[in-house]
C-alpha cells in the first residue's frame, strides 16, 4: 500500500488514512495497548488534513480498534472488540448487508464504483436469456461498515427493465430497498451460491483498501423474482479478517 494518500481516488481521504493505520494495527506494527503516532505526526505522514486523520481516527475508534484516553493518547484496543461481521449462508437469499449491519449494531455504508452497460458474457447470457452482442448493466459498490470498507459487490443486472440503475444514486443506499421500491420484489436467490477463497490483488485490493494478499472470501450468486425472472448475477467479496461465515 502506498504511503501518501491519493487525491484522485474514488475512495475519501480518510478511508484511505484508516485503512493504512487499520493495517499497521492488523499486522503488529501497533501493538495491543500500544499508542499509534500523534495527528501531527499522522498528518506529515500521509500529507493530509488534520480533520482528515481526526475522521479516520475516530472511525477506527467507533469500529472498536482504538480507544482515545485524554492527556495520554489514542492506544490499540484488544481484538475482541474489534468491528467483525458473521455472514450467514442460510439467510443470504433474504437479507441485504444494510440489515445484517443494523443487527450487528454497525452503520452500513456504501461507495459506487462504477455502473457501466457492458456486453454480457455467456455466463450471463445463460441465466438473462441473452443473445451473443446483448448489453448487461455491471454494478460495481464497496460496502462499509461504521465507515471501514467490509466487502466489495459485483452486481450484474438485464438492461431491459434496470435502466434505472444507471442514474440511480445508490451511495450510502441499500441496493435491496431500491429493487423493491422499482420492482416491487426482494431478490431470492436461484439454486446454490458458491462460496471460495482467494487473497487480494490488483484493483480488488484497492477497492477494498486492504494490502495484496489479503484473505477474501467470495460468494456468487444467481437471484430470480418471486415468480422465478431472472432478477441479477452478484459476486461478494469479502474481507476475511472481518467476516465470519456460518454454513
Amino acid at each position: 500500500m502506498s504511503e501518501q494518500a491519493d487525491p484522485t481516488s474514488s475512495f475519501p481521504l480518510y478511508m484511505q488514512v484508516l485503512a493504512h493505520i487499520q493495517y499497521d494495527i492488523d499486522s503488529g506494527a501497533y501493538g495491543i495497548g500500544e499508542s499509534i503516532p500523534s495527528e501531527s505526526e499522522l498528518e506529515k505522514r500521509f500529507s493530509v488534513s488534520r480533520i482528515t486523520i481526526r475522521r479516520a481516527v475516530q472511525e477506527l475508534v467507533d469500529a472498536g480498534y482504538l480507544i482515545k484516553r485524554p492527556g495520554k493518547g489514542t492506544f490499540v484496543r484488544e481484538k475482541s472488540s474489534r468491528l467483525h461481521l458473521l455472514k450467514s449462508l442460510r439467510d443470504v437469499e433474504t437479507k441485504s448487508f444494510t440489515e445484517a449491519c443494523e443487527e450487528a449494531g454497525y452503520e452500513a455504508g456504501s461507495i459506487e464504483l462504477e455502473c457501466k452497460v457492458v456486453e454480457a458474457t455467456e455466463e450471463d447470457q445463460a441465466f438473462f436469456d441473452l443473445l451473443p452482442g446483448e448489453k448487461i448493466i455491471s454494478l460495481k459498490r464497496v460496502h462499509t461498515a461504521n465507515g471501514i470498507p467490509v466487502m466489495a459487490n459485483f452486481t450484474r443486472f438485464p438492461e431491459d427493465g434496470f435502466a434505472y440503475i444507471e442514474h440511480e444514486n445508490l451511495q450510502n443506499r441499500s441496493l435491496y430497498d431500491s429493487i423493491r421500491l422499482h420492482k416491487g420484489c426482494t431478490p431470492k436467490l436461484d439454486g446454490e451460491c458458491i462460496l471460495s477463497s482467494e487473497r487480494a490483488v490488483g484493483k480488488l485490493a484497492e477497492y477494498l483498501s486492504v494490502p495484496e494478499g489479503e484473505p477474501l472470501f467470495r460468494l456468487n450468486g444467481h437471484y430470480v423474482d418471486a415468480q422465478n425472472r431472472p432478477l441479477m448475477a452478484e459476486e461478494q467479496i469479502m474481507i476475511g479478517s472481518r467476516y465470519s461465515i456460518a454454513l
